[in-house]
Parts: structure tokens; sequence; C-alpha cells
């Protein structure tokens, strides 16, 4: 197993309330006819709790738990064959659980809440951010709201698609977030990984 993937069944570093969202988002597969569990699965498990900060900024942003099922319903028909139960996370659905760990001990040292798991599905670039974006929702501005950025606000116009009063600004220089520069830089393992800087400053805001 790699270094950042967590195991399904570990989730030792994981609240209760993250719980939750991973059982619920076994369900979903469950309820979708999908054998195994990806990162748009673990958004649906997030979403499945109404009181979470994380599917209230996720809703100002455009992202309801309706639109969500919606698309993640068109993108993925019912997978063929015998269905595993509990269905098998995914690889990369595994990386996010334990990018999630690592996102929660760098923000509050504390065990892994809703906000930091859907930090951890939105840093794996997965079927989940491709889904979101489907719906019109500024990724990026999403991670700075989960991630605490008091300079980011979200609110969804009268249709319920977010983005008209999206404001990111650089955590570095303030600068206003208007799109953010991409290089591409090898890792260790030979997979390129992208890094996106604030184009003022050069600060590095985030990887995918």
């Amino acid at each position: 197993m790699a270094e950042d993937q967590v195991a399904w069944a570990e989730l030792h570093g994981f609240g209760a309330d993250a719980r939750r969202a991973v059982v619920a988002a076994e369900d979903a597969a469950r309820e979708l006819g999908h054998h195994r569990i990806g990162t748009e699965h673990l958004l649906l498990g997030v979403l499945e709790d109404p009181d979470a900060d994380a599917t209230r900024i996720l809703s100002d942003a455009g992202a309801s738990r309706a639109s969500v099922w919606a698309k993640v319903r068109e993108a993925n028909p019912p997978d063929a064959g015998e269905a595993l139960d509990p269905p098998a996370g995914t690889p990369r659905a595994a990386r996010a659980l334990g990018r999630s760990e690592r996102f929660a001990r760098r923000r509050h040292g504390g065990q892994v809440a809703p906000e930091d798991l859907v930090i951890g599905v939105l840093d794996v670039e997965g079927t989940a951010g491709q889904v979101l974006r489907s719906l019109g929702v500024d990724v990026d501005a999403v991670r700075a709201a989960l991630d605490g950025d008091p300079s980011v606000s979200l609110s969804a116009g009268d249709d319920g698609r977010g983005g008209d009063q999206v404001t990111p600004m650089c955590p570095s220089c303030a600068s206003a977030l208007s799109g953010l520069a991409s290089r591409s830089l090898p890792s260790m393992g030979g997979a390129e990984v992208v890094v996106h800087c604030c184009p003022a400053c050069g600060a590095v805001l985030g990887t995918s």
C-alpha cells in the first residue's frame, strides 16, 4: 500500500462524523449499483450529513446532495456482474482517506472531520472533482473555504448554482485570484505533479 493510502477498514484517525461519511459512501455505492467506492461516493457520503460544515460549503458553491447524486448517476451507470459486500474502495479513494489524515494533522491536529475528508478527495483529482466542475463549482475556492481561509466567500445564486460571489485571495500576498499559474513537476515515483501557484507572488497554493 502506498504511503499516503489508508486501508478501508482502518480508519483509526477518523472522527465519528467522518466515519459515518465513509459508511454512507458504501451505502451510496450499493444504491447506485457500483462495485467499488470512488471519490464520488465519498463526496456523496459527506453530503448525507446536512449539518456538516462541509455540506454547507459545498451547497453554497452549487453542489447540493441532489445535484451531485444526479451527476454521479449520469456519469457512472450501474456495474455489471456480482458486487462485493461491502464494496471495495478504489486506490484513488484510499489515497483520499490517507491525505485527509495528513490534512487533519496540519489543520487542527485532531481526528479527521468531514471537511478534511473533502479536502483529501479534492486533492487526488478523481471523479468527485469532475462532478463538481460539471456543476459549475469553483473547486479551488471550495478547497480554500474548507481549509478555513477567511478571504473566501461562497454564495449560491437564485438558481442554486455557486460562483456568483466567490472571491478567493492569495493568503501570501492578498492578491485577488482570478486564476492560478500551473506547472508540472516530476515526482519521486516518476509521475508528474501539477503545482498551482499564485500568479502574483508565486506562492504554492495546491497540487494535483
